[in-house]
């Protein structure tokens, strides 16, 4: 995994890689103030060096139901700011459902 800049305008006036020294994701974080301005920030400018080993998993893991609102369609806000502002583990719902695909089926259909 390649690290990327920090590209928060905060963040590299502070010469900082500390993500709470953003104020928009320190209001996310603390205060849940979602809003379009701070997710467009927050899409916008790469807060980490590595958002793999840096961004804060969700506590609730693959439970998080603003994960799984936004896989099933939902656009809420507070929804879309949680998944900016945490990552969340692969699915296994759709890994296995790629796992039981039976090749010899698919295959025999198109021979």
């Amino acid at each position: 995994i390649d690290a990327v800049r920090i590209e928060c305008p905060t963040m590299v006036e502070r010469k900082s890689e500390d993500v709470f020294d953003c104020s928009i994701y320190q209001r996310m974080r603390e205060e849940y103030e979602f809003n379009a301005d701070n997710l467009k920030h927050m899409q916008q400018f790469h807060h980490f060096k590595n958002e793999y080993e840096e961004k804060p998993h969700c506590k609730y893991g693959q439970k998080c139901y603003a994960f799984l609102r936004m896989q099933n369609g939902s656009n809420e806000m507070k929804d879309q700011c949680h998944l900016e502002l945490f990552r969340h583990p692969p699915r296994n719902g759709k890994i296995q459902l790629q796992q039981d695909i039976n090749a010899f089926e698919f295959n025999e259909k198109y021979e």
